[in-house]
């Protein structure tokens, strides 16, 4: 009896000790974030997908706050492109706010001070409000040698890693995003964070996966360069109203004049020459002079490089999947004829970089989860709709469309008035005013001032004064909804 009463004990000792060493030896679960729990395995706080604008100024933002981040950029090589080459004030001054603004130093960035805006021969000045007493500016540059400045400054923050590869994958545990799956020398790897950023740009390869639209797109902006070429106004955007093809243009460097011609998708070949002729025909021919000259010698010369890039329409959507937040033209894309894109880009990233400030650790997902949602999703709409609205009503005016022309005319003859007039139409083109109200108060106030005009000069338009009113109401209004003006910006639909 004793015996066995001392075997049964031993035994029990046995299995507790067993069971003890399995617990003690068995690794922990490789499942990176589970639905229930705070405490998360990571690799990093934050991993960006991207080392662009977004991507580099994001990183440096959360380096600075402590936070352990992981940028994974596919080619760190100087980017060409032609487009992202000019900064509006507003996009300046969320570049001082992320206390990076020496990475416009070292790269021949000119100084950008308003615009000019051409109808024919004739001209109006705009120069941007100030604000606070100060005369705000924008800034122009190449964009391969911006990036790399910003690249630069990413690099030399604490707690940032930026990590040349090519992610495949997106990691997911219970329809959250916990990780990425990259390749780097022929190596997969994977790599874990309670928080994914997704910036990988307008040929995203994971936008698809998490918010399911497309952009969309009717254009392309055609660009070429025309070197030591003086602009009429100096260092400012020119604007030229023509009855097809809007154009601007605008310093990139202090030797060099950046072209951006928007043509109507299929554009003619470039190969054949057809391209060259279309810009030397519908473009150059109708600028005024000596820009006319300047331009025509150009496109016809043998170093001209012509090069085209799609002008998109994307309007932002919350992921379908927690853990993640697309941002830059990976999720949100406006007309470039504005210049509004860095703006909204580098505001959202100062704006998530607040909301994630609040948090020594994002490891409770719960809780960064519920911040992002009331508080950056929810309050973007306030500091980006209008520079995105705005994008696309200006491209539809003036787009050439024949029912349009009196408004182009409209907002030409409303730009002569002055500043008092025209302090918040451009502080809205600046992106220096982000109300959505402001927007559409000035844009019905110049639809109806175009529609008075017509009536005051022809009385018998009143008809076509009224289809005026009606064309600019049926593209705008839609756009407001698009932008969830007036509509809950968490909805999916």
């Amino acid at each position: 009896m004793y015996f066995h009463t001392m075997l049964s004990v031993v035994l029990v000792l046995v299995v507790i000790g067993v069971v003890l060493t399995t617990l003690k030896l068995t690794p922990k679960s490789n499942t990176p974030i589970a639905k229930d729990v705070k405490e998360v395995q990571k690799d990093a706080d934050v991993i960006i997908v991207g080392g662009g604008v977004v991507g580099a100024t994001l990183a440096s933002a959360l380096g600075k706050q402590g936070k352990k981040v992981l940028v994974f950029e596919r080619n760190l090589g100087e980017p060409n492109r032609i487009v992202g080459e000019l900064m509006q004030p507003g996009g300046v001054e969320h570049m001082h706010t992320l206390g990076l603004e020496e990475c416009f130093e070292g790269i021949d960035a000119p100084t950008v001070t308003g615009y000019a805006v051409f109808n024919g021969d004739q001209s109006v000045v705009l120069d941007y409000p100030k604000t606070n007493g100060k005369i705000p500016v924008g800034r122009s540059f190449h964009h391969g040698r911006f990036i790399q400045n910003l690249r630069k400054a990413c690099k030399n923050t604490p707690n940032v890693e930026i990590v040349e590869a090519t992610v495949s994958k997106l990691v997911e545990t219970q329809n959250r995003v916990t990780g990425v799956t990259y390749k780097q020398n022929d190596t997969v790897s994977e790599a874990y964070a309670p928080l994914v950023i997704v910036a990988d740009g307008l040929f995203s390869k994971f936008r698809d996966e998490l918010v399911g639209t497309k952009p969309i797109v009717n254009s392309s902006f055609v660009g070429f360069v025309v070197p030591n070429m003086k602009l009429p106004h100096g260092a400012r955007g020119h604007v030229f109203l023509t009855d097809s093809a809007p154009t601007l243009c605008y310093p990139i460097s202090s030797s060099e004049v950046r072209f951006l011609v928007d043509i109507p998708n299929p554009i003619p070949s470039n190969q054949d020459g057809s391209l060259a002729k279309y810009l030397l025909e519908n473009v150059a021919a109708k600028l005024p002079s000596p820009v006319r000259e300047a331009v025509a010698n150009e496109i016809q010369s043998e170093t001209c490089n012509i090069r085209s890039m799609p002008c998109s329409r994307l309007h932002g959507k919350a992921p379908t999947k927690k853990g993640t937040v697309l941002l830059g033209d990976a999720w949100n894309v406006r007309h470039p004829i504005t210049g509004g894109g860095m703006s909204v880009a580098l505001s959202d990233v100062v704006l998530l970089s607040e909301v994630l400030s609040k948090f020594d650790t994002l490891d409770d997902v719960q809780e960064i989860d519920e911040a992002l949602r009331k508080e950056f999703f929810a309050k973007r709409v306030s500091r980006v709709a209008a520079t995105n609205i705005l994008a696309e009503a200006i491209y539809q005016v003036f787009a050439g469309r024949a029912e349009m022309k009196a408004m182009q005319q409209a907002i030409y003859s409303y730009f002569t008035f002055g500043p008092t007039f025209t302090n918040v139409p451009v502080g809205l083109l600046g992106a220096l005013v982000t109300n959505p109200w402001s927007l559409i108060t000035h844009f019905f106030v110049v639809a109806a001032y175009a529609s008075v005009k017509m009536i005051v000069t022809t009385p018998l338009r009143i008809i076509s004064s009224i289809k005026v009113i009606y064309t600019a109401a049926s593209f705008f209004i839609p756009l407001l909804f698009l932008e969830r003006v007036f509509r809950n910006p968490l909805s999916r639909k």
